[in-house]
């Protein structure tokens, strides 16, 4: 016959083999962990953008490099102090690229140089969003030749994502619990694994198609649309099976 196992420093207490833990939660047999649902949580919030990314730029060709660099400079220093005027600080205007390009002609399978093309791209973030039109106005009357697009943002996402993912967790939990119901089961609603697996943030954006097609003057399109930040979630979660 086994004999009590004596534990020292336990005031005395004597424990049987094998001892028992009660608290199932705190210490799972092995068997039950094998029970489990695997679920997908996912969440969508819909909310207004407070900024715009205006993106344009300057073009230049010369057939000296060097005067193309010259002009392109130029030009893009009399667009950034126009925009200057109407509020736009140097903190609101970031270089997106700056290219220089060799140009060729073609004869007779030939290739001759002909010069260069210069192009500067900048996004010139706006918080005012009643000044996007006017943005590109103040921009293109003073030399950018080039309009790529205007994407509506949100200027804090990460506030938004975050409500997003919480909602996204129990959203997952719903869905175990509900398939738990439907076989008569008993969940555990603390999940024994939860991995964040996508966030998707998607953009009101226009191009230099809609743009230029909305009016004959450099206006943007009438603001459309929220942008959708999307949260998904996995999580598995422990359920009491009866035998």
């Amino acid at each position: 016959m086994m004999q009590p196992m004596y534990v020292p420093n336990q005031a005395n207490r004597t424990y049987t083999y094998p001892y028992v833990y009660h608290n199932r939660s705190s210490q799972p047999s092995q068997r039950g962990q094998d029970y489990t649902v695997s679920v997908t949580g996912q969440h969508e919030i819909f909310a207004k953008p407070d900024q715009a990314r205006v993106s344009i730029g300057v073009v230049t060709e010369d057939k000296n490099v060097e005067t193309a660099q010259q002009q392109n400079a130029t030009i893009a220093n009399q667009v950034i102090d126009a925009l200057a005027t109407i509020g736009i600080t140097s903190e609101q205007i970031e270089t997106a690229a700056y290219t220089i390009h060799p140009l060729y002609d073609y004869s007779d399978n030939n290739q001759v140089l002909r010069g260069y093309q210069v192009r500067h791209l900048f996004t010139v973030v706006v918080s005012d969003l009643t000044k996007v039109g006017e943005v590109l106005e103040v921009a293109t009357q003073n030399g950018a030749n080039l309009i790529n697009d205007v994407e509506y943002e949100l200027a804090n996402p990460t506030i938004v994502y975050q409500k997003a993912l919480q909602e996204a967790t129990l959203n997952a939990r719903e869905k175990a619990e509900s398939i738990a119901r439907s076989l008569g089961l008993s969940i555990n609603r603390i999940p024994l694994r939860l991995s964040e697996e996508n966030v998707s943030f998607q953009r009101p954006r226009y191009t230099t198609q809609v743009l230029s097609a909305s009016t004959d003057s450099v206006t943007p399109p009438v603001q459309e649309g929220d942008v959708k930040v999307t949260a998904t979630v996995r999580a598995v979660f422990a359920y009491e099976r009866f035998e």
